[in-house]
């Protein structure tokens, strides 16, 4: 019986990756995945294999119970954490922006971003993302995170930049400080 499944493995091995798809965006917000509770718009989000939902432009995605990663472009992803909420403002695949009202947010941009700018409002500031890096968001303690990369960001009448290894603080008097980078995995 053992002989019979052994010729199995390699044919099981050789079918595998016919399973797995890549996906090519024709515009911004594919949610990629989603794990527990995720609504589009007060509307469950359920993910079947090889159906993907599109993030329309002025709609909210809420990861209530769960956490969900939506493709920005084809080099952006934004993982969303649970208890927070993100609204799709422009989803033009060259300039996507993304409003990040509340909740914790990690973004993943690698180098196809480099022909492209991400833009985010978080809070009151703007975000310019074009730089292959990992960025973080936290709204309740209103901090903006560079693991790797550099933000442009746009906050009380001021710019600054943040490098790899600071954080900005958004309060009246803003300051960039430098940390001790630590990768969050959602």
């Amino acid at each position: 019986m053992i002989r019979a499944g052994i010729p199995t493995l390699p044919l099981l091995a050789f079918l595998l990756p016919a399973f797995a798809q890549e996906v090519q965006l024709s515009r911004a917000g594919l949610v990629y995945s989603v794990e527990g509770e995720v609504r589009l718009d007060d509307r469950p989000v359920n993910r079947a294999p090889g159906r993907y939902t599109f993030v329309p432009e002025s709609s909210v995605l809420r990861a209530e119970l769960g956490k969900a990663v939506v493709l920005l472009t084809n080099g952006a992803v934004l993982h969303i954490a649970p208890n927070s909420s993100m609204r799709l403002v422009d989803n033009r695949l060259s300039q996507p922006h993304v409003e990040l009202p509340a909740g914790t947010f990690k973004l993943e941009c690698s180098n196809p971003v480099r022909q492209r700018e991400v833009s985010l409002s978080f809070l009151d500031a703007l975000v310019l993302i074009q730089t292959e890096g990992e960025y973080h968001f936290e709204a309740s303690r209103r901090m903006i995170t560079v693991i790797e990369g550099e933000a442009h960001i746009r906050f009380a009448g001021q710019s600054v930049v943040v490098r790899s290894g600071q954080t900005l603080a958004l309060r009246d008097r803003s300051q960039v400080e430098s940390v001790r980078p630590v990768r969050v995995e959602f």
